[in-house]
């Protein structure tokens, strides 16, 4: 399976009928170095609040980065940098709804377009689209100092790798840690589509997380069920501090130069078929 030509071409904003999308929230070009807000759908009108945030040496900087005006983040030696949608958090079932399920947030994606500079060591920290538990912003934290919360990670790994990793508690091991085969594996100097799918279940199928790039699936679909113990409950972080929040980060603490991103959005439909 190959992927297709790197391209800086956002997600189609053409509505499908009966897609149902009821969310198209998106970062958009040339953000620059404040605080942020994602746009609603069509760029009609702010939506939702965006947290910046850097590290150690790390910096912000437009510049013109093969040809597009983006937004950099310059890591100096050992700095980072990550954004999140505030203290937001979005809500999917982890099991089969046993039923008809109507609502218009079934089905969420979450991704980013954007470049690394080649990573020079193994990247501990949290590099890539990831998903987090709760209010909580970061899953591996920071590479000088990793902390190990419950979560999902999908990105660059290191040199060469790009990996799908998940934690159903805190302080504990990964229990999903796929790494792509050399064949899919693209390269993370070039602009690319990141993305994490999630698709609520069916009476007929059990909901699933899955890792895009450039809208094709490279992982496995797991399972977000707790038979399956592949992905963390919305409670893991915190008992009384439910449901999920995305984040999209370069934590690489100065293993990797520079992060150029173009675009981070969320799209949020009834049906999986309201996100093509």
């Amino acid at each position: 399976m190959g992927l297709r030509p790197s391209s800086v071409t956002p997600p189609a904003q053409v509505q499908t009928p009966g897609a149902a999308r009821t969310l198209d929230l998106r970062w958009p070009f040339g953000m620059g170095t404040g605080d942020a807000s994602f746009l609603q759908r069509l760029g009609q009108s702010s939506g939702i609040g965006v947290t910046n945030s850097i590290e150690n040496t790390a910096a912000w900087n437009v510049v013109n980065s093969l040809g597009i005006a983006i937004t950099r983040a310059n890591m100096g030696a050992t700095g980072g940098a990550w954004f999140y949608p505030g203290a937001t958090v979005y809500s999917w079932l982890t099991e089969r709804p046993g039923g008809v399920v109507s609502m218009t947030r079934n089905c969420f994606d979450f991704g980013i377009v954007c470049r690394f500079d080649a990573p020079t060591a193994a990247l501990l920290g949290d590099v890539g689209v990831g998903i987090c538990c709760g209010t909580n912003s970061e899953m591996n934290g920071p590479q000088a100092a990793p902390v190990t919360n419950p979560g999902v990670m999908f990105g660059p790994t290191g040199p060469g790798a790009v990996s799908l990793r998940s934690r159903l508690a805190g302080a504990g091991p990964y229990v999903v840690n796929e790494l792509l085969a050399p064949t899919i594996t693209p390269d993370v100097t070039e602009y690319h589509d990141w993305r994490l799918r999630v698709v609520t279940g069916s009476s007929n199928f059990d909901p699933y997380l899955v890792g895009m790039i450039d809208g094709i699936e490279v992982t496995q679909r797991y399972a977000w069920t707790a038979a399956a113990g592949k992905l963390p409950s919305p409670s893991a972080f915190a008992a009384n501090n439910t449901a999920f929040k995305p984040l999209w980060a370069c934590r690489a603490g100065g293993n990797i130069a520079n992060w150029d991103f173009a675009e981070a959005y969320l799209r949020a439909a009834e049906t999986v078929e309201g996100l093509l």
